[in-house]
């Protein structure tokens, strides 16, 4: 859980890739989309993912929490998780229907499916979901919070300018470096990145190869201007 910007999508990009058989995971993005006027609901997303026509799941009856088809699918295609970004946009719903959303988690996680559920939200989604005593004691909470100083911010600070294609070592993971970063981005992981692509932009462009004190400033105050 952690507030936007502090690398959830990151991460849920990062699963293809770290996790095994991770074809067996169905992801699930319930963010509103602001060009579709209907609210996405969880039964559809979970048909979608699992390439099911929807128009038959809405004549389940409503007492249903996963209707057959969902639970064949599930079963005889070997899926064995669910990763739900956005968490809170399932949870923050009416009363009616924040009940049968629940009601289809504890089911999907529950002994008929057994599933591993991977929840990606803001803090409303812990709020939600410590309102429930039963998913309170079923799920585990790992912050998302802002970097600080440290020596894994320092060995995330090295990664990315391994992945960089400047030239000459900016020492990003110094300790000038580093706290001039955390200053200005404070903390915030998609405001580090940004920062960094742009002062990488700013030394490419003044020819010098490498990310200086004056790069991130120059980042920090125009990060359109290179």
């Amino acid at each position: 859980m952690g507030p936007g910007g502090s690398g959830k999508s990151a991460i849920i990009s990062q699963i293809h890739h770290r996790v095994v058989n991770s074809k067996g995971l169905l992801f699930i993005d319930m963010a509103e989309d602001p060009q579709i006027a209907t609210k996405k609901s969880l039964r559809g997303e979970l048909a979608k993912a699992l390439q099911l026509p929807f128009d038959s799941l809405t004549r389940a009856s409503p007492k249903v929490d996963v209707p057959n088809e969902l639970g064949e699918a599930i079963k005889l295609r070997g899926i064995w998780g669910i990763v739900i970004d956005e968490l809170q946009d399932a949870l923050l719903r009416s009363k009616q229907e924040q009940r049968a959303n629940m009601s289809i988690l504890k089911k999907l996680v529950g002994p008929a499916y057994g599933l591993k559920m991977f929840g990606f939200g803001t803090v409303a989604a812990r709020l939600a979901l410590s309102s429930n005593d039963e998913f309170k004691r079923r799920f585990f909470e790992f912050p998302l919070e802002n970097w600080k100083e440290s020596e894994e911010f320092r060995s995330f600070l090295f990664e990315i300018e391994e992945l960089m294609p400047l030239k000459l070592p900016s020492k990003l993971y110094s300790e000038e470096m580093t706290k001039a970063i955390i200053t200005i981005s404070a903390g915030r992981m998609d405001k580090t990145v940004e920062l960094l692509r742009c002062a990488a932009s700013y030394a490419i462009r003044r020819k010098i190869e490498c990310i200086d004190i004056q790069c991130l400033k120059w980042a920090a105050k125009s990060p359109w201007g290179y």
